[in-house]
């Protein structure tokens, strides 16, 4: 009988816990939810995130059998964090039926306390009236809430914006934090030209010369600013381009303090021959003189089938032409100076001696010279002028101004007009030059 007892009040028990768990999740059984624990956190900072640690809802049954149940984030909406007081929602559901309490929080800024630079801005020398721009800083900041964190040039506030001169720090404020950065400050000034506008050409080939028509150039200060439009000149503007250039120097017009480069392109020219005229120079020196070549032409004839007459300063060779020259038979060899790439070439023979000897005569006529005789008349010097080159670059006077120089040995000239010989001939060794005259008979 006692056993048949005890049997009986164990499944009464059973039957009990069953029915009232069964309550627990009958949602006809609940009334409502309150907060029965608030989260641990409920006073944020700007910027951070939910935090629903610790907190608990009552859930309130029409039979008092109250229960207990932790809240999770996903039971939790509205939550923001932005400056002010939210409130959060939180929402239980049993078998689709949703009870609904709220939690408020609070969201405020927390203050910087300190601050240490840990990255030197980039500049920290400004021109006088030039915005100030430490941009680059970085600062370890300690806020109110005792976290650390990096912080740019932008997150403060300068007690000066403008640089001044005598300016000798600034100060940096964040909250309550405030750092020192030392700067220097300059005066304004002229340091240089801009060029705002390029030349309307700036490829070229090689042998044409730099054309700025188009350009615009300014002065430029040491802050950035531009000043005026100036008026410029080019360095050496008359100075054909060759193909290793890739730009040319301006200048002010009216001052050379400052110089600007205009970057151009300078193709290379292709020819196809050098032809020399060498007829009115000089090919034999004395030894210890230097090169005159400044009577040679040269006919440049280019792939494109152009032609050009150019003189010595358009020509490269192959002997120094500032140079004291030493003896013997000596091969000029005759490049274009503005065909670079091109290995086509030309040449001539010079021959330098020991010994001063004459190389030519040079006869100059002037407009009182008499140049119609009869047959047999005697020929007049007036106007007449003749002399002796030698081999080390100097002239010695033969005729001038009907006067014969009676000390050169072996020189003569023509005395009587001859039809048959119609010309006045000028004689030295076996040195000759010859001018036309009319002789009637």
């Amino acid at each position: 009988m006692k056993k048949l007892l005890i049997i009986i009040l164990t499944v009464a028990i059973l039957l009990s816990t069953i029915a009232l768990v069964g309550c627990k999740e009958d949602e006809n059984n609940i009334y409502g939810i309150i907060v029965s624990k608030p989260p641990d956190k409920v006073n944020y900072y700007a910027g951070e995130t939910l935090d629903i640690s610790g907190c608990e809802i009552l859930v309130k049954t029409r039979d008092r059998n109250d229960y207990t149940v932790k809240v999770t984030p996903q039971m939790v909406s509205g939550f923001s964090s932005a400056l002010g007081n939210h409130t959060l929602t939180i929402t239980y559901t049993v078998n689709q039926t949703a009870f609904v309490t709220t939690q408020t929080i609070t969201v405020t800024t927390r203050k910087a306390k300190s601050a240490t630079i840990t990255q030197n801005p980039t500049n920290t020398t400004f021109v006088e009236g030039q915005t100030i721009d430490l941009s680059g800083l970085i600062a370890e900041v300690k806020f109110s809430d005792n976290s650390i964190q990096d912080r740019p040039f932008s997150a403060f506030t300068l007690n000066k914006t403008v640089a001044e001169m005598g300016l000798t720090e600034v100060e940096l404020k964040l909250d309550n934090a405030k750092i020192t950065v030392p700067i220097t400050v300059i005066q304004k000034k002229l340091v240089g030209l801009r060029i705002t506008k390029m030349p309307d050409k700036t490829v070229y080939t090689e042998g044409e010369c730099f054309n700025p028509e188009g350009m615009v150039v300014y002065t430029l200060y040491n802050d950035g600013e531009l000043g005026n439009i100036i008026t410029y000149e080019v360095i050496n503007k008359d100075t054909p381009l060759v193909a290793s250039q890739s730009f040319v120097t301006i200048k002010n017009k009216y001052s050379s303090e400052f110089t600007v480069d205009v970057p151009i392109t300078v193709n290379a020219n292709s020819i196809d021959c050098i032809t020399l005229n060498t007829s009115h120079i000089r090919t034999d020196y004395l030894v210890g003189t230097i090169p005159d070549f400044e009577n040679i032409q040269a006919e440049i004839k280019f792939t494109s089938g152009e032609t050009k007459t150019v003189g010595v300063d358009s020509l490269l060779f192959n002997i120094p032409l500032n140079e004291p020259l030493s003896e013997g038979v000596k091969t000029v060899v005759v490049k274009y100076k503005y065909a670079t790439n091109s290995d086509i070439e030309a040449s001539f023979d010079i021959t330098v001696s020991k010994d001063k000897k004459p190389i030519s005569i040079k006869v100059t006529i002037t407009s009182s010279f008499i140049s119609t005789y009869a047959d047999g008349d005697t020929i007049s010097l007036i106007g007449l002028e003749v002399a002796i080159i030698f081999n080390d670059g100097n002239e010695v006077w033969a005729i001038y101004g009907e006067e014969v120089n009676s000390t050169l040995d072996g020189f003569t000239y023509t005395l009587t007009a001859d039809s048959q010989n119609p010309f006045i001939e000028f004689k030295l060794g076996e040195l000759s030059e010859r001018i036309e005259i009319t002789v009637k008979e």
